[in-house]
């Protein structure tokens, strides 16, 4: 299901959501997040050229990678 452009999507709320909890953060952990979830997108952006451009390879390089900042994500998440 497709929300209409002026109602917020499942990613407006989602997002909307982590930005109350991220405003709560003292500003030096609120930079380490930012960081960490600017590489977990840009990661992801990766993988998706990689595998449009190859769709021989099925598992991405940096797949330790992504699972070591999505534990470290969630470990400040949920403290």
């Amino acid at each position: 299901k497709i929300a209409p452009q002026n109602e917020p999507d499942e990613a407006d709320l989602f997002f909307g959501s982590m930005a109350k909890i991220y405003k709560k953060f003292p500003r030096k952990e609120q930079a380490e997040l930012r960081i960490q979830i600017n590489n977990l997108i840009s990661n992801a952006e990766l993988r998706m050229i990689e595998s449009d451009a190859s769709p021989v390879c099925s598992t991405p390089r940096n797949e330790g990678m992504m699972v070591s900042s999505e534990a470290n994500i969630s470990k400040i998440f949920y403290v």
